[in-house]
Order: C-alpha cells, then sequence, then structure tokens
C-alpha cells in the first residue's frame, strides 16, 4: 500500500494502535510495508505505529520477487484498509501465498470479488 492518504493506511495504523495488547498476546508483528507517496503524511503513519507496537516493523524501500514472497510467506493476516482501490494487488499477492485478507466490506476494492464470501 502506498503511504498516501488516498490508500487509507491510518486505518491498519488505528487498527493496531485499538488491537496492540491482543497482537502482543498472539505474538503477532505487526508491518507496513509501501512505498511513501506523502513524505509527512507517511512519516505519521509510521510514527503513530510504532508508538503503538514498538516492535512493528517499516519497509519503505522496494523490494524484489523473493523478498516480497518472502514476506507474504510469513503474514498471517494482510490488512487492505482503503476503501476503495480499482484492484487492490496486496489482496491477491497474500492469497497466493495462504493469508487471507481484512477487507473492508461496503468497500469497493476489485480484488474483493475474487475472495469467497464470509459464511459466518
Amino acid at each position: 500500500v502506498r503511504l498516501s492518504s488516498e490508500k487509507e493506511p491510518m486505518r491498519f495504523v488505528a487498527f493496531v494502535e485499538h488491537a496492540s495488547a491482543a497482537l502482543r498476546a498472539l505474538g503477532l508483528t505487526p508491518l507496513l510495508f509501501g512505498a511513501a507517496a506523502e513524505a509527512e503524511y507517511a512519516e505519521e503513519a509510521k510514527t503513530r505505529l510504532r508508538a503503538a507496537c514498538e516492535d512493528a516493523v517499516v519497509l519503505s524501500d522496494f523490494i524484489g520477487p523473493p523478498a516480497l514472497a518472502a514476506v507474504f510467506a510469513a503474514t498471517a493476516l494482510n490488512f487492505h484498509p482503503c476503501r476503495y482501490d480499482a484492484y487492490g494487488m496486496s489482496v491477491v499477492e497474500a492469497a497466493a501465498f495462504g493469508a487471507p485478507s481484512v477487507v473492508n466490506g461496503g468497500a469497493k476494492v476489485g480484488a474483493a470479488q475474487l475472495l469467497p464470501a464470509d459464511e459466518g
């Protein structure tokens, strides 16, 4: 996800702020991954994430296919925060490695159409 307001990474950050104790208890490490399109906005997201969870990992640089595969292979849950995304590539990438994605139910994320409906 680009670290820009249109991709809404602050929704992920807010989730981590709310769930940090539970994430810690489950041994889960939040990872924010994406290029900074808006420098100040991106810095605020990173700062808030690290304040919420000191073990959080932030990857801002481009990584190639092997490193990207390693990230998704270690992903327990992909959080796709934006309410609109023409496609939503991270949803497809996560699914390729067996990681489920959280996608806003009322959102218009193109890749969500590829996901099975919630059964309960």
